[in-house]
């Protein structure tokens, strides 16, 4: 029954994904722009988006102020993405380096246990 159900409406996550394939697309076309961005510039970045988010317009109707809250945060959704991408690219070279040496170092320190055996 729910395979007919999912042949006939559509599997939903499928779906999902599909409605986020343009956003994905978006952040992917920012990524070697930000590559380009100083450390500094990747900081400032947080602020210019908590400054979006504080300034949005709001509304004393509460479904309308989250409508206006979600409108606001869809749109910095892709910079926000590929600014966290761009920092993490950094990171993961730091943790690779990070990783070799304590690879290394704890290599050596075996040989040194098993030559002294």
């Amino acid at each position: 029954m729910i395979d007919f159900l999912i042949k006939l409406l559509g599997d939903p996550n499928n779906n999902k994904i599909k409605k986020m394939l343009p956003v994905v697309e978006h952040i992917n076309a920012l990524e070697p722009e930000f590559i380009k961005l100083s450390d500094d510039e990747l900081r400032n970045k947080t602020e210019e988006f908590k400054k979006i988010l504080a300034t949005r317009p709001t509304s004393n109707d509460i479904k309308k102020d989250r409508e206006l809250e979600k409108q606001a945060l869809d749109s910095i959704l892709p910079e926000a993405f590929a600014t966290v991408r761009v920092c993490r690219l950094g990171l993961t070279v730091f943790s690779k380096i990070f990783d070799f040496v304590k690879n290394v170092w704890f290599s050596k320190k075996q040989q040194i246990k098993y030559d002294n055996i």
